[in-house]
């Protein structure tokens, strides 16, 4: 057939080839400039024979010819973000033609960002119809970006690119900025607070606003609290409050970053002054207590505060060998304390305990001087005369040293009841006893010769015995009733004694130390007889008439007195004649 055709309606602009045949297949070809929904139909001479639909779809500039700014949209979510170029706003563009129709399938949008440098945008993605990407950025201002349809720009959008936590943080100049607490001191009671306020400034003097990462630490101290931070208009704000006292460090931080310091002093109550308070070395017992059972001694212990600073004049409880004692401190912080009787002489160790940290103070118990005295053990101990024997003057000394030693043959110190006492002999007399190193010795003279026993004692005990041996000048003066003595039995001659000492005083009791030393012819010597008051006789007779011629030589006699020392005096000699013929 030759008289085939195509007809198109539905759309316009659209043109169709020459006919052609091919084995009874009529072909033609068909374009358009108007997009829409063509009816082809075939006719054949004339007459429809069938129908098609030829969908004819927009051009990319078609498509963006069709776009309507006004009916179109874009916007940023969200509008700002930081210029971290991390976080990003989602730009959404819905362009639409001038009957409010979504324009879809643009392959050629775009999103152009003027105003601030530093952005990346993402790929666009369409969504039917909705154009999106993602946009992101390093500086900080005001971008302004533009939706393109083919490079026609339909619709604008505002995004704000705010300063980084690490720009704002960097921002900061900490000569400009302050931090201040308020007030500055605060009790140590975990309630009450002080107020931290940091104003962080730039290096022009201008508040650095929407920092969210400002800390504030403390030093120096625990158990504080610092509560959570906020901000107004570029001051940002805490609480802080402690439980225990000193003096703390608050620095102030942006993002991580140390910037400004400030102190709160946190002040103990008393009761956690106390609470937390410490003992100083204990002193030296102030004396060495008798072990009596009842004398004490102190000894002095330091106390400080838990702030650090002596405890003044503040009731405190210590625990002094098992028993407390409170006492009250006094303007130095120190506690006097009494440390316990004990009926043991020697050393001991007396635990000291405060809040729980324990000492000891070493306190000495000197014996008491029944506990000295007991100890003497009589057969260690010694008596010894310097010298042994001395003139019975009154005025010549010799030096007693007594020396009490215990069982195990160490002298016995401190003895306060030492004392000499003299037996054999009177007129002695003793001076002051002394001490050095359990050696006691006194001083001793006597005006009566003999041979003193001195005892030394403690209190009334009798330890130890010496003897002295008192000595004097001796006269012995002998002298007799005759001279001349007839020898018969009835002439007897008395002689005559008397024994006196370098002061004339009579020599009494002398008797039985004297020796009668006779020369010459044999004669009758009677007992010496002790008249009293030095007076000493003794009688002499000679012999009886034997014839012979005796009498022309006298008789010696004299008297010899030996003391207790071994010295010897002798008297004068007193001649007697014996004359048989007389």
């Amino acid at each position: 057939m030759s008289n085939v055709t195509f007809a198109v309606s539905g759309v316009t602009g659209t043109t169709v080839s020459a006919v052609t045949e091919n084995n009874g297949v009529y072909t033609a070809t068909l374009k358009g400039s108007s997009p829409g929904s063509a009816t082809v139909t075939a006719n054949a001479n004339g007459t429809a024979e069938n129908t098609a639909t030829v969908t004819l779809t927009p051009t990319q500039a078609q498509l963006a010819a069709s776009v309507n700014a006004t009916q179109s949209t874009l916007t940023a979510s969200p509008a700002s973000i930081p210029a971290d170029y991390s976080t990003s706003t989602t730009l959404s563009f819905t362009p639409k033609d001038s009957s409010g129709n979504p324009v879809k399938g643009m392959t050629n949008v775009t999103f152009a960002v003027t105003g601030v440098t530093g952005t990346s945008v993402s790929a666009v993605t369409e969504n039917n119809g909705v154009y999106t990407a993602t946009l992101v950025g390093s500086k900080q201002g005001s971008a302004t970006v533009t939706a393109k349809a083919n490079g026609t720009a339909e619709n604008t959008a505002t995004v704000t690119l705010t300063p980084s936590q690490a720009q704002l943080a960097a921002s900061v100049n900490a000569t400009q900025s302050t931090l201040t607490a308020s007030p500055a001191s605060i009790p140590a009671d975990n309630t009450t607070t002080t107020t931290l306020t940091f104003t962080p400034k730039d290096s022009s003097g201008n508040p650095v606003k929407g920092l969210n990462n400002v800390t504030f630490t403390v030093s120096d101290v625990t158990g504080t609290t610092v509560g959570p931070v906020t901000e107004s208009n570029g001051v940002y704000t805490a609480t802080l409050k402690g439980s225990s006292g000193g003096s703390a460090t608050v620095t102030a931080n942006a993002n991580d970053t140390a910037e400004n310091t400030t102190t709160v002093t946190l002040t103990y109550s008393a009761a956690q002054n106390v609470a937390g308070a410490t003992a100083g070395t204990a002193t030296a017992p102030t004396t060495q207590p008798p072990a009596d059972g009842s004398s004490t001694t102190t000894t002095t212990v330091p106390i400080t505060g838990a702030d650090g600073q002596p405890l003044k004049n503040t009731p405190v409880t210590v625990k002094v060998n098992g028993t407390d004692q409170t006492v009250t401190t006094d303007s130095n912080g120190n506690a006097t304390l009494t440390l316990p009787a004990s009926n043991t002489p020697g050393n001991q160790s007396i635990p000291v305990v405060f809040n729980g940290s324990s000492q000891n103070v070493t306190v000495t118990y000197s014996p008491t001087q029944a506990q000295l005295s007991d100890s003497v053990n009589n057969a260690n101990s010694d008596l010894t005369p310097s010298p042994t024997s001395i003139p019975a003057d009154n005025t010549t000394t010799t030096t007693l040293t007594f020396i009490p030693r215990d069982s195990t043959f160490d002298a016995v110190e401190g003895l306060k009841n030492v004392n000499f006492t003299v037996s054999g002999v009177t007129g002695t007399t003793i001076g002051p006893v002394t001490e050095s190193f359990g050696v006691y010795t006194a001083k001793m003279t006597g005006s009566t010769m003999g041979k003193a026993t001195v005892t030394a004692n403690i209190g009334s005990k009798a330890v130890t015995t010496a003897t002295v041996d008192l000595v004097g000048q001796v006269t012995l003066n002998l002298t007799t009733n005759y001279s001349k003595l007839s020898a018969t039995p009835n002439s007897i001659a008395t002689m005559t004694l008397r024994m006196t000492d370098q002061s004339g005083n009579p020599i009494l009791n002398m008797a039985s130390a004297l020796t009668i030393i006779p020369s010459g012819v044999t004669s009758t010597i009677g007992k010496i007889k002790d008249k009293g008051n030095g007076v000493y006789t003794f009688t002499v007779s000679g012999p009886v008439n034997n014839g012979g011629g005796l009498g022309t030589t006298p008789n010696i006699y004299s008297v010899q007195y030996n003391d207790a020392s071994g010295s010897s005096y002798d008297s004068n000699n007193a001649n007697l004649l014996i004359d048989e013929y007389q």
